[in-house]
């Protein structure tokens, strides 16, 4: 009689899960942290500070977009909640450079060309993130057709996607030169 060798996991789905998690509770100790001494210390918290806190919540939902997408056995699924997160996390991490931005703008004070350089980042970004999202939710009619080939639609050529995800690249290592970092 043979035995049976069980086929290993190779998802990696309970080790993504306990990162996701880990790393949620991280951010959100650390967003009320920053409230409390936002709040307490300064007895101001700013616009920078609501939109951490907003990025913040943005980023725990595609976290739990994650969650659901490594905890699914159907791919189908998994594929479902991986198009569903992918505009999320996109957000939360451009609404935090947007944070840091308004941040900076509140330190120049008069500095004027400054400030209107960042005010140009910031509604560049804003702008990006909302065509990449706009670019996720609409290149298959509908949208079910992604993870459901079987469903009667749609969908874009998807070198639409891919030359998209390049200039998206692009901008994320333009917005990362100007904030100090490498790409």
């Amino acid at each position: 009689m043979a035995t049976q060798t069980p086929t290993a996991d190779l998802s990696g789905g309970p080790v993504l899960l306990s990162f996701s998690l880990a790393t949620a509770s991280f951010a959100l100790a650390t967003t009320f942290v920053r409230f409390c001494v936002r709040a307490g210390i300064y007895n101001h918290i700013g616009a920078d500070d609501y939109v951490m806190g907003v990025a913040t919540l943005v980023a725990l939902i595609g976290t739990i977009f994650g969650i659901v997408e490594s905890t699914t056995t159907d791919p189908s699924r998994a594929l479902e909640f991986d198009v569903l997160g992918q505009p999320w996390y996109l957000m939360s991490a451009t609404l935090a450079k947007i944070s840091i931005c308004l941040f900076f703008i509140g330190l120049l004070g008069r500095a004027r060309q400054w400030r209107m350089l960042l005010g140009v980042l910031v509604f560049l970004m804003a702008a990006v993130n909302f065509s990449f999202s706009l670019t996720v939710n609409l290149q298959c009619r509908p949208l079910e057709k992604l993870w459901r080939t079987t469903v009667a639609g749609v969908c874009w050529d998807p070198s639409v996607q891919l030359n998209f995800g390049y200039f998206q690249g692009g901008m994320l290592c333009r917005t990362r030169k100007r904030e100090g970092t490498v790409c």
